[in-house]
């Protein structure tokens, strides 16, 4: 089970050796109660079932958005600013165990929601690279991005009902 949350207003952890390798804290009267090593920052977290045990994979103290497992199980995708004053988000994949971050996008727009294509070898997502919103898709290794919806035409699109066809009012 992997997790993507804000922990910044939960009470920090005890990090005695205890509460750090076994993922419990010393301080609490019910020893098996598990702690969450977040750090005050958001951060992508692994439980691992049996143990109990929670692992920090990706931690940042910026807001990590829209976080998706492609179908192998083996990578996350995920948008995410690149400071807290930037306007724009960028797009980034990392591997389930924690490593391999890689940022897929790199411009001054807003990339947002991010989506896995059922094989996993492209990332679907929308994008503001123009006056309007749109919907691309690229290569998970960042490549050949393109443009599959333009939403700017659909604000004046309307059924003429008379001819059961799609017409641009002018």
């Amino acid at each position: 089970m992997v997790i993507a949350c804000d922990l910044s207003n939960t009470e920090t952890p005890n990090t005695s050796p205890t509460a750090t390798q076994e993922g419990q804290s010393a301080n609490n009267s019910n020893p098996n109660q598990q702690v969450v090593p977040h750090l005050d920052r958001w951060g992508i977290y692994r439980l691992d079932i049996d143990t109990q045990i929670i692992d920090s994979l990706y931690s940042s103290p910026i807001e990590i958005a829209s976080l998706r497992l492609n179908s192998a199980s083996d990578r996350f995708v995920f948008s995410q600013k690149l400071s807290g004053e930037s306007s724009s988000e960028e797009i980034f994949t990392l591997s389930t165990n924690g490593n391999d971050l890689h940022r897929i996008t790199d411009n001054s727009f807003w990339d947002l929601y991010p989506v896995w294509s059922p094989d996993g070898s492209k990332v679907a997502f929308l994008s503001q690279r123009s006056s309007s919103l749109g919907i691309y898709l690229m290569k998970a290794d960042s490549s050949e991005a393109v443009q599959l919806y333009d939403s700017s035409s659909q604000e004046a699109d309307r059924l003429d009902r008379r001819s059961y066809r799609l017409y641009k009012r002018r």
